[in-house]
């Protein structure tokens, strides 16, 4: 019979490859638990800020102006502007400008309001004489400053934006 040869691993060299490998997976699963933990931490304040910022502009979303107009005689108009509030807080400063749609201002003085408070709505109006080239159709635009002291407008098309 022929001896075969055995290969003996002894245990003590065994020992530093297994706490080797163990600390490498060990530092893998940390790494991947890093990884996952800042993109949760990422999208968790990304979607806090777009609360934040919804919560901003939900007072400055609601503040409303309009314009009516019934004519006189001869270009003659009574114009009204209309502001409305009705949230439950105040905004300030408020200015809101009258302009035909051919984009000239009409002559009026800007309807300005120190204090719109909460649920208010305001009436003011006014006699003009159309100018020659004004169009059919009237629009506003309003600038105020929210109950946080943010300044908004909303512009002649009704998009508003932060200023």
């Amino acid at each position: 019979m022929k001896a075969t040869p055995q290969i003996i691993i002894e245990n003590s060299s065994l020992i530093p490859w297994l706490s080797l490998g163990a600390s490498v997976v060990l530092a893998l699963i940390t790494l991947w638990y890093v990884i996952l933990t800042s993109r949760i931490l990422k999208q968790s304040r990304a979607v806090e800020a777009e609360r934040k910022e919804a919560q901003v502009e939900s007072q400055a979303s609601q503040i409303a102006a309009w314009v009516s107009f019934s004519a006189v005689e001869d270009r003659q108009v009574t114009v009204r502007t209309t502001l409305l509030n009705p949230t439950s807080q105040a905004v300030y400063d408020v200015e809101v400008k009258v302009a035909d749609m051919s984009g000239g201002e009409l002559p009026l003085a800007p309807h300005s309001v120190a204090v719109l408070g909460p649920g208010d709505r305001l009436v003011n109006e006014t006699r003009c004489r159309l100018p020659p080239n004004a169009g059919g159709s009237l629009r506003t635009s309003l600038t105020f400053v929210d109950n946080r002291g943010i300044q908004w407008q909303r512009g002649e098309d009704g998009g508003l934006s932060r200023l």
